[in-house]
């Protein structure tokens, strides 16, 4: 990591620049992944007029849709580039304590293996633990070395590993 990174909530400034990273991110995911829709249902809802609204609703925890809880999302940014975004989720859902946990981190294609995903994730442990929290859970495929990686630097403790939907999943918690 070259330049320093720092933690911005989304901001209309940086529109074209989020976009980007969306469709840098849906072009370099396989056909199969179940993550494409997310990407693609974002980049749609990233050029309607309400979404600024709807992130700042889902950092409130108001007017929430059906099954979501409050989430605080931050883009990673060096410069004016958005190298990453990464979310809060305020509480855990049972949906949530077996896929996503408490934090959900993606870095552009582009700037990975570069350590924004351990710097991303080591500065939201700080700002949780601000917010009160004691423990955080997150989880990741087990063939996901980058990720268990990045959860391991910011003193990640494996609880177990569980196939969930098929697929052999880490489960983390990181004490604050």
């Amino acid at each position: 990591m070259k330049q320093s990174l720092k933690l911005v909530l989304p901001s209309k400034k940086y529109l074209k620049e989020w976009i980007a990273f969306q469709k840098e991110t849906l072009a370099a995911l396989p056909i199969d992944n179940p993550d494409r829709a997310g990407y693609e249902k974002h980049i749609v809802s990233s050029l309607k007029p309400r979404y600024f609204k709807w992130l700042r609703d889902d950092r409130l925890g108001i007017n929430l849709e059906k099954g979501m809880v409050q989430q605080t999302i931050w883009w990673g940014m060096v410069g004016t580039k958005i190298v990453g975004r990464i979310s809060f989720r305020h509480k855990l859902t049972k949906t949530l304590r077996e896929h996503g946990g408490n934090i959900g981190y993606a870095v552009r294609p582009k700037f990975q293996g570069k350590g924004y995903a351990t710097e991303m994730l080591r500065l939201v442990l700080k700002k949780v633990a601000k917010l009160g929290y004691k423990k955080v859970l997150l989880t990741c495929d087990d063939s996901n070395t980058a990720s268990w990686k990045t959860i391991e630097k910011n003193k990640g403790i494996l609880d177990r590993k569980e196939v969930i939907d098929g697929t052999l999943s880490r489960f983390y918690w990181i004490k604050l």
